[in-house]
């Protein structure tokens, strides 16, 4: 999606990686070339342990250094060939995904973590751009079948996502990263015209949804693309201000026209005086087709002349992702065996247990995971908007 934040909440790295680590190989070691790599299992040595912990692979045929064990050796090398030719470079639950460059060519990595199997190895990925992503895709197959996998990151670096497709274009499998990553695409490989000509943009659980202008145009336009689907409802539609009339009068609202399901409808992309947002779908005939609250990072350059009377001035809403687990205050003590700083909180939809708050949509979302494989109830919260 298209909501950049004032920082950017992943870790990101481009040449520096997240630790600062040197790496020296000895005389007649070469650093094998990223084409000879079929995945590097971590970007730490935490990583490496948890993926693989012979911190080896059965595919890899790298020179050794004979004063170096396997997993040391293995280990620079990774590092050496992140740096060197890496575009993405990311963890799912389940799946470590790389993309690099091969000359003028794309290549991409898929291996399953739990089973070890290297999925995709320096398949040809082809890159396309939907809506404000960038997209690197490769044909290969999985559990025998024909897929497609996907590499798709956010024009700011705050989405990085695995799909699979099959070859009808149906989604088989998504997955967010976790965790630290490396992000390292040049500006042909990135949307153009991204956050400079952004009016509003934000995600909803669903879509994203981003006004804009092209340069040099006052034209507003829409995009609204189905993150689960991977569909684009509205890809550069042209989309106007709406009349401020109750009940959405202290809200900017701005709208397209396109058909929803096979529907004729209208596109309303909406933010209030608080910065609260919302995607709403309404057919010609007035039937509310889809509403859904914004969730995450916004993008807000409203222009003065677009706001309703007595609002001054929209700001993006400056919040944090929370880890939340829903329990008595039995389920308090049996957290903060864990996360001792964990807390009760309230909210307008109810009380949670704040088992820690983040900058980082993705840790966020790690930790609760981990809560709830040890059984708990848990969910991710965006604190001033809803929960997850």
């Amino acid at each position: 999606m298209t909501s950049p934040l004032p920082q950017r909440p992943r870790r990101s790295v481009s040449v520096v990686l997240s630790c600062a680590w040197v790496l020296i190989l000895p005389w007649g070691v070469r650093p094998a070339m990223v084409s000879d790599w079929p995945l590097a299992l971590a970007v730490s040595p935490t990583a490496v342990n948890a993926a693989n912990p012979s911190g080896t692979s059965p595919a890899l045929s790298e020179p050794q250094d004979a004063g170096r064990s396997a997993q040391d050796n293995h280990r620079g090398l990774q590092l050496a060939q992140v740096v060197e030719g890496s575009v993405l470079y990311f963890r799912t639950p389940n799946y470590t995904m790389h993309v690099f460059r091969d000359g003028d060519v794309n290549r991409m990595n898929v291996f399953n973590n739990a089973t070890g199997v290297l999925l995709q190895r320096n398949a040809i990925a082809t890159l396309e751009f939907i809506d404000n992503f960038s997209v690197f895709s490769s044909q290969g197959t999985r559990n025998g079948e024909r897929v497609i996998y996907r590499a798709v990151v956010s024009s700011n670096d705050d989405i990085l996502n695995l799909q699979i497709f099959d070859f009808f274009g149906r989604k088989i499998l998504e997955e967010p990263g976790l965790g630290d990553a490396l992000i390292n695409l040049t500006s042909e490989q990135r949307p153009v015209h991204q956050a400079a000509g952004t009016i509003l943009a934000f995600d909803t659980n669903t879509y994203s949804t981003r006004v804009f202008q092209r340069q040099g145009n006052d034209q507003y336009l829409m995009n609204v693309y189905n993150r689960l689907s991977g569909a684009s409802e509205q890809n550069g539609i042209s989309a106007i201000l709406s009349p401020p009339v109750p009940p959405y009068d202290r809200q900017v609202s701005y709208v397209s026209r396109g058909t929803y399901n096979g529907v004729p409808a209208q596109f309303f992309t909406r933010i209030d005086g608080t910065g609260q947002t919302a995607l709403e779908i309404i057919s010609n005939s007035g039937q509310r087709l889809l509403l859904e609250p914004g969730v995450g990072p916004v993008t807000v350059n409203i222009p003065s002349g677009d706001l309703p009377q007595g609002i001054g001035q929209i700001e993006a809403p400056t919040s944090v992702y929370v880890a939340a687990v829903f329990g008595d205050s039995a389920t308090l003590s049996q957290i903060r065996r864990l996360y001792p700083d964990a807390f009760l909180e309230n909210s307008h939809l109810g009380s949670f247990i704040n088992t820690g708050t983040f900058n980082n949509r993705n840790l966020a979302q790690s930790r609760v995971l981990e809560l709830r494989g040890r059984g708990y109830n848990s969910r991710l919260v965006y604190r001033s908007v809803q929960y997850r």
